[in-house]
Formats: C-alpha cells, sequence, structure tokens
C-alpha cells in the first residue's frame, strides 16, 4: 500500500521505474525493504535531474553547480564532509571558489546501483 501511494504521487514518468528496480533489488536481497522504502521516498522528493547527475557526482570536492549538491544533501543522498574556504584570488582571477565539501552516501551508492542503473542483475 505504501509503495502504491508513493508511486500516484510521483511527478515524473520515470519515477515509479527508478522505484521498481528498487523493489527488484529488495526481493533478490540487495538491500533492506526498510532501505528500498526511504530509497523511494527520495525519489519521490527529489527533482528527477538532480538525481540523474548521481553517478557522475565527483565525491570530496566542492561541485560545480552548488544548488544541485545542496539538494542532493537536503533529499538525503549526500553527506557534508565539510567546507573549502577557496583561494586568495578572486574567481575573476582564476582562484578557486570555496563551498561546501560533499560526498555520496550509502543511500546514494545504493540508488546507483540498484535504481539508476537500467542492466539486469543475476
Amino acid at each position: 500500500e505504501i509503495i502504491l501511494l508513493l508511486l500516484e504521487r510521483m511527478d515524473d514518468l520515470s519515477k515509479p521505474a527508478i522505484v521498481g528496480r528498487l523493489m527488484a533489488a529488495t526481493a533478490r536481497g540487495d538491500m533492506t525493504l526498510v532501505e528500498a522504502l526511504r530509497l523511494s521516498r527520495i525519489v519521490d522528493r527529489a527533482f528527477i535531474e538532480d538525481l540523474r547527475l548521481l553517478p557522475e557526482f565527483v565525491d570530496d570536492k566542492v561541485q560545480p553547480d552548488e544548488a544541485v549538491a545542496d539538494a542532493l544533501f537536503s533529499v538525503g543522498l549526500l553527506s557534508n564532509v565539510g567546507s573549502d574556504g577557496g583561494t586568495l584570488l578572486s574567481v575573476e582571477e582564476g582562484g578557486e571558489p570555496g563551498g561546501t565539501i560533499y560526498s555520496r552516501n550509502r543511500y546514494a551508492r545504493l540508488l546507483i546501483e540498484f535504481g539508476l542503473s537500467s542492466r539486469k542483475k543475476t
């Protein structure tokens, strides 16, 4: 019932396919039901274009698109691992901007492996 309610309210047609792959992974024993349900709710809340960027996300660096990183953090897919103050030079002078440093967490790795990948698991 929980899954049906969740699927009904999803705002993008590709999200139910992601949830289906997560549930299939749960049935195979690749993750627990609690993890799959949590990830399904995360998928529901996240902007689909941000989710599609997750596999290419570079861990432990300030991200070029801070808004995407902040959004992925707020839905529970990234961990805050610190901050970078940047360099003394301004960005216009070739310096590096500072910002929050994020890293993909366990839920992000599970989502990438079992939800975002369309390859078949055996």
